[in-house]
Parts: C-alpha cells; sequence; structure tokens
C-alpha cells in the first residue's frame, strides 16, 4: 500500500510541472479562440478582415495592414508593446513603435531629428511645487521645442513651398471637417 502511494504520489509530481507549463504558454484568450476555432472546423489563420471593407491607401501603415490579415496576432502584439514599457525610458517603446509607424511597402524611413546638444541642453525654469513635474515638463518642452519642429523641417525640406502650404495649412483644415 505504501509503494502504491508513493507511486501516484510520484507520478502526480511529475505531471504537475508538465501542465503547469502547457496552461502559461498560451494566454486564454488564444487557448479559447483555439478550441473555438478547432469546434468550427477552422484555422485560427482563417480568420481576417475582408480586404474590401477598408481598401489600402497612401497613408495605411504596415502593421494595421498585417493585424488586419491576421486579427488575432494582436493579442501578442499588445503584449510585446506592454513589455516594452519601461518606467522612465520612454526611448524603448518609442524605438519599437517608430518601426511599427512605417507605411505599407515603405522599405526605410529616416530617424526623427536629433537636436543638437546645445538645443537639448537648455533649461526652463518652472516654477511648479512638484519636482518631477518640473522634470516632465522639461523634457516635454525639449520635445515639443526642438524634436518636433526639427522632424517637420526634415520632413517638408523635399516639398516646393505650394505642397508645404497644402499640408500645413489645407489639409490640416480637411482633415478637421470630415473628422
Amino acid at each position: 500500500m505504501l509503494h502504491r502511494t508513493a507511486l501516484c504520489l510520484l507520478v502526480l509530481l511529475l505531471a504537475s510541472p508538465a501542465t503547469a507549463r502547457d496552461s502559461s504558454a498560451v494566454n486564454p484568450e488564444q487557448f479559447g479562440l483555439a478550441h473555438l476555432c478547432e469546434y468550427l472546423g477552422l484555422k485560427p489563420s482563417d480568420i481576417s478582415f475582408r480586404p474590401d471593407y477598408t481598401a489600402p491607401d497612401s497613408f495605411r501603415i504596415q502593421i494595421i495592414s498585417d493585424l488586419m490579415e491576421h486579427p488575432l496576432e494582436m493579442i501578442d502584439y499588445t503584449q510585446t508593446v506592454k513589455n516594452a514599457h519601461v518606467p522612465g525610458q520612454p526611448e524603448v517603446l518609442a524605438g519599437i513603435l517608430f518601426t511599427d509607424l512605417a507605411r505599407k511597402g515603405q522599405t526605410t524611413r529616416a530617424r526623427a531629428y536629433r537636436g543638437e546638444p546645445s538645443e537639448l541642453a537648455r533649461q526652463y525654469t518652472l516654477h511648479y511645487r512638484n519636482e518631477d513635474l518640473n522634470r516632465l515638463m522639461t523634457r516635454a518642452a525639449t520635445y515639443l521645442d526642438v524634436i518636433i519642429p526639427g522632424s517637420r523641417r526634415m520632413m517638408l525640406s523635399r516639398l516646393n513651398a505650394e505642397e508645404k502650404n497644402f499640408l500645413t495649412n489645407e489639409f490640416r483644415e480637411l482633415i478637421v471637417e470630415h473628422v
């Protein structure tokens, strides 16, 4: 009897890590979707949005196009973006999102404007009582005053005056009117 009990405990101990490992490898959403697809006689790769619902245009972002073709990959994508967030280091997440913002079919992208050290080192005198808020506002001011305007100049440098005027004035108004 003691031998049989020891054997049962040994089998349970050996089996429990395997079942725990298997259940943690797949999150509940994917587990449920896989079983539902199996019940319906589908594969998860069969699920997608119809391409005629949203015709691709020149503003289509590659990651959006990929997720529309394989929407179930959104679970892994959002998990990757969530795991890339490191408190106090927005550059890590920004690097991932920078590559994700490539347009459909775009092979290369120029990096954002990198300010001169004298531009980036400029300090602001802020009079908020909270030091964290002062630090945050100083960092935001660097982007608002240096990085974004520099990137805008780089982006518009290849356009003529008429095209620049359209993008900076008329196009913005068209977007606002139709939204």
